[in-house]
């Protein structure tokens, strides 16, 4: 690999673990604790549900901020934690959609489109930290 592809890997990896862990964390708690005040000020039919789903998704946001930790020190156990998040809010986003969809409250289609960039970002992501597991540690 030349000096020019590994500055590059290095840049990305900097990204995902100074920016993008970050926000996809926080953007995940913040919208687990807004949709639980939306369903409780508003009132749904299935609030149980929606609740539920709103914990699964604080939970998730942490864990992502745990993952950003384990990735910042080259623990080769994230990799698998990464992606396993990824799938995880692929989940979850479909989750969210057959509450709404049960429910008969406005559905909309980018739910699909939404779990799809999940799993494909969580995939693609797996692919590019598993070329470089020589550069990480066991745990």
């Amino acid at each position: 690999m030349s000096d020019h592809q590994q500055k590059y890997h290095e840049w990305f990896h900097k990204f995902m673990i100074f920016f993008a862990l970050w926000v996809f964390g926080a953007f995940a708690i913040l919208y687990g604790i807004r949709h639980i005040v939306y369903v409780t000020e508003n009132g749904a039919s299935h609030m149980t549900l929606d609740i539920i789903l709103s914990i699964l998704l604080i939970i998730l946001g942490i864990f992502i901020f745990k993952i950003r930790f384990d990735l910042a020190a080259m623990r080769e156990r994230s990799i698998k934690e990464l992606t396993g998040a990824c799938i995880a809010a692929a989940f979850i986003s479909l989750a969210f959609h057959w509450v709404e969809d049960i429910s008969g409250e406005d559905c909309y289609q980018g739910c699909i489109f939404k779990t799809v960039v999940f799993v494909c970002w969580g995939i693609a992501l797996y692919r590019y930290y598993s070329a470089r597991k020589n550069t990480f540690r066991e745990y």
